[in-house]
């Protein structure tokens, strides 16, 4: 039970940790990332026309704009930030806004986008919607009149595509980097319509349920990191039912990878610029998220060859020799039967695994020292693919690489496009080829201990057997699971990894193999 207890304790001890320091690297998100991925989660209860509808079915005219109308479609699935708000329990007596409340903040909202986009395209710097042309204002329409394209209007859904995230973003504040700052200001221009008459007091929210809201809509994109990009662009489907558009992500340089931390400059930032750049030159492949796979795939090898000849190399040749000296360490345990309990036995059966060691240039320690410089590189290759913005664009099979096994599986939207078949298919994959990767190690010692002579069984063997198999259990066990909660990006990784080493494995054993038998010629 002793033995039990220890092992999962020290294994539950390791996942913390792995899942701990899978969260030192810093998120690349900026505030405008963020704000453009909120307003995906959250653009609105206002459904635009050109007309007033019916008489069982009225359009509102919308204030500002004398050719819109406006319906209500206030969401209320939890993916969406109002519906959460909504839905939540701990909201359940907090005062929430009226339809009214949220369509007249969505024009205010509007209002601000169109000076935005205004600015944009006549190259001026207006403040306030006031200044606009009442000509151009006239021209804002929802959509095209029976399908004709009228270049000289200027339609609601491109408007606020490209400039709605507004909403959330910061454009006054001094600092620049405040979520929600001006949603706040949005929300107080809302308030004072009360003046106008327009609403009354009783449409407002209360405080307790704007905070709440901000909390909802902060958990809709906690999980999403990937906002490391070469370009400013449209990258991956955010947000609620995902059927606007793409989400902009701004683009970040190498010096705001610095300024995030040591291992974001150095090694995250130039791992997510170079899946990015691959990605961008396979882009002629038109096989939906093969660009992508194909940069991982080089990126991995790169990395596996810059671990091999780094400590890996030495490490694998070291394993090799472990194997092939299998039947001369069962002779020196077997000379020691009471190494575990007899302290003098336990001396003399050290000095001798030394020499033994010290005679075939085998270094213990290379197994410690290549883990202690392998596993910062994981934590780096981790942050790299989770946060490189090329990784959520396109579906491999209907799986976006940024999306974890477990979202994917979880997804009733996924199950249909096939995404949720290709992440089982990819973690199983993963864990047969992993399990024979970390096994075969063991799987060679163990056959060429069989060639040694029967010399009983021996209690410090059986101990040292006993901790590699527990220590292997619990890494197995830690990929396994980081695999299954991180970016399928993180899995397609230690899949190639994971056969590099079994090749690895094969080569230096056989190699070690052929070089004792030329020593016993």
């Amino acid at each position: 039970m002793k033995k039990l207890t220890k092992l999962g304790i020290g294994g539950l001890g390791l996942l913390m940790g792995a899942m701990v320091l899978t969260g030192c690297t810093a998120s690349f998100c900026s505030t405008n990332d963020k704000a453009h991925m909120m307003y995906m989660f959250d653009y609105g209860v206002s459904e635009y026309h050109n007309d007033a509808g019916t008489p069982d079915e009225p359009n509102s005219p919308v204030r500002g704009f004398g050719n819109l109308y406006v319906s209500v479609n206030r969401p209320t699935v939890n993916q969406s930030g109002i519906g959460a708000t909504d839905n939540n329990k701990n909201g359940a007596d907090y005062i929430k806004p009226t339809d009214d409340f949220l369509v007249e903040l969505d024009t205010v909202v509007l209002q601000h986008a169109v000076v935005a986009y205004y600015n944009k395209t006549n190259e001026t710097s207006l403040k306030e919607f006031t200044e606009v042309p009442a000509s151009y204002i006239s021209d804002v329409v929802s959509k095209p009149t029976e399908g004709d394209l009228d270049n000289s209007k200027h339609y609601v859904q491109d408007i606020l595509d490209e400039f709605g995230y507004l909403k959330f973003a910061d454009t006054n504040s001094e600092k620049g980097n405040i979520l929600f700052y001006n949603y706040d200001i949005y929300l107080n221009e809302t308030k004072a319509l009360v003046t106008e008459g327009t609403l009354t007091r009783d449409d407002f929210p209360s405080d307790e349920y704007v905070k709440l809201y901000k909390t909802q809509m902060k958990n809709l994109i906690a999980s999403y990191r990937s906002c490391i990009a070469i370009t400013t662009d449209k990258y991956g489907y955010y947000g609620y039912g995902s059927t606007r558009d793409k989400t902009v992500i701004e683009k970040k340089d190498w010096g705001y990878a610095w300024k995030k931390g040591f291992f974001e400059g150095l090694l995250v930032y130039p791992i997510a610029w170079c899946v990015d750049s691959l990605t961008n030159a396979f882009s002629g492949i038109r096989v939906s998220g093969f660009p992508q796979l194909l940069a991982i795939l080089i990126v991995t090898i790169v990395l596996r060859l810059i671990i091999l000849f780094s400590t890996g190399l030495k490490q694998s040749q070291n394993t090799a020799k472990m194997t092939m000296l299998q039947p001369e360490i069962q002779k020196i345990q077997a000379k020691y039967p009471n190494a575990n309990s007899n302290q003098y036995e336990k001396q003399r059966m050290a000095e001798e695994m030394s020499r033994l060691y010290k005679k075939n240039k085998i270094n213990p320690l290379t197994t410690f020292l290549g883990m202690f410089i392998q596993f910062p590189i994981f934590i780096c290759v981790w942050g790299g693919l989770q946060g490189a913005a090329v990784l959520s664009s396109d579906a491999f099979l209907g799986l976006y690489l940024s999306m974890s096994v477990r979202d994917a599986l979880f997804n009733g939207a996924m199950w249909k496009s096939g995404g949720a078949v290709t992440a089982l298919i990819l973690f199983i994959l993963l864990i047969v080829v992993q399990f024979i990767s970390m096994m075969l190690p063991m799987y060679f010692q163990k056959k060429a201990a069989k060639k040694a002579a029967k010399l009983g069984k021996n209690p410090a063997q059986k101990s040292s057997d006993n901790k590699q198999k527990y220590f292997l259990i619990i890494m197995f066990v830690m990929i396994i699971f980081i695999s299954f909660s991180t970016a399928s990006a993180l899995g397609f990784y230690w899949l190639v990894g994971a056969v590099v080493t079994i090749i690895q494995t094969i080569i230096s054993t056989k190699l070690a193999e052929k070089r004792k038998q030329q020593q016993k010629r």
